[in-house]
């Protein structure tokens, strides 16, 4: 069994909450989940299309995919199949979703048969008609990006001049039309010594929900893997550091950093060799072909192919894959170097997907632990 306070996945996130009433209404709230948990939530890149190049892109998202997208009414089978199944949230990304001249459509058909919809957008096509377009269709919530708190380096990393401007201005006009509005920031190289800037940036423009993200070189960002990527033990630092100053925001378990401790404790809950990833025991992505997956920041190789919607219901799927079954039964006993480690009953193990591309193995050592894990060991030991 893991535990969880977050309902964003541990493994990648670091999540503050800058509303001290929201933090307060979900303090009590604790996620817990094993190889026996069903499927809550679902991931759909809607399209691989996208009006912008981002330069850390895990999809590698193309203005002219040479890809066969989804069409409406196969989206729409997917929200039937998720109503079927009493699966109430639906996240959609890309590429960029509201290049879909659908869009608006397809979360209104959601949004009545019950489903929270969630869209990840970069920002550009969020004018405020389009915002309320959105807010007409019943869309729950938004999430934007911003990766620098200077405007040319966030452009730079997008690709897109003036976008950070734009994001500044949709953030305000989100605010105004009242959607829920998370603001995500991706750690790279390029911004690990401004994390405390970007915090505050944020916070004082009135988001009051805010996620940091481990950079995975994955998609397109496997490209620029050398100018951003940020080995393990700067990561754990500056992440730290962070958590240290904004500690009453933050919202999660603070003993864990990314799924691996960063202190030493005893905690009963805890079961022999836990899993943290959630892929296949919570949540499960689909491609904008339909392909299943159990995550999609393990990129797109066949092997991780759980089947496609378009030749099956979602349930056949989830219920017979064997990729998928081979990501619900995942053992910390499996994991690289964790077996006789002293914190093997209290760490999460980390990212797979973290694991598998920088090592080629899902049962890889997650690579933020190579240095931590001799340190919380001494310890224990002492």
């Amino acid at each position: 069994m893991w535990y969880s306070k977050q309902f964003l996945c541990e493994m990648v996130n670091d999540f503050y909450i800058y509303d001290e009433n929201i933090l307060g209404d979900m303090g009590k709230i604790e996620h817990c989940y094993d190889h026996n948990s069903k499927i809550s939530k679902i991931f759909l890149d809607i399209t691989n299309k996208c009006n912008i190049r981002c330069r850390h892109c895990f999809t590698d998202a193309k203005n002219n995919p040479n890809i066969k997208e989804l069409n409406t009414d196969d989206i729409k089978k997917i929200i039937n199949d998720l109503v079927k199944l009493n699966i109430n949230r639906l996240a959609l990304g890309g590429g960029e979703p509201l290049v879909r001249p659908d869009i608006y459509e397809l979360i209104h058909y959601g949004s009545e048969r019950g489903l929270r919809i969630h869209i990840s957008s970069n920002g550009l096509l969020l004018t405020e008609n389009n915002i309320k377009k959105l807010k007409k269709c019943g869309l729950n919530s938004i999430q934007i990006s911003i990766d620098s708190s200077i405007a040319a380096q966030h452009d730079y990393l997008r690709n897109c001049p003036g976008l950070f401007d734009k994001c500044l201005e949709t953030i305000k006009n989100i605010k105004k039309h009242r959607i829920n509005l998370l603001v995500s920031t991706t750690i790279t190289k390029l911004n690990i010594n401004e994390l405390d800037d970007i915090a505050k940036m944020v916070k004082s423009s009135g988001v009051r929900l805010h996620r940091f993200i481990r950079f995975v070189p994955v998609g397109r960002g496997n490209d620029s893997k050398n100018m951003l990527y940020v080995e393990g033990e700067m990561l754990s630092k500056k992440v730290s550091h962070l958590r240290k100053k904004y500690a009453k925001y933050f919202f999660g378990n603070p003993k864990n950093y990314f799924g691996i401790p960063i202190t030493t404790y005893e905690d009963k809950k805890y079961k022999n060799n836990p899993i943290g990833c959630e892929a296949g025991k919570l949540s499960v992505d689909i491609l904008p072909n339909g392909n299943v997956v159990p995550c999609n920041y393990l990129g797109i190789d066949e092997q991780w192919i759980c089947g496609n919607i378009v030749d099956n219901t979602l349930e056949h799927i989830i219920n017979n894959s064997s990729v998928l079954k081979k990501f619900k039964h995942l053992s910390g006993k499996n994991i690289a170097k964790c077996f006789d480690c002293l914190s093997s009953k209290i760490c999460g193990k980390g990212c797979r997907a973290v694991a598998y591309n920088l090592h080629g193995a899902i049962d890889a050592l997650d690579p933020c632990c190579t240095k931590l894990m001799g340190e919380y060991e001494n310890e224990i030991r002492g």
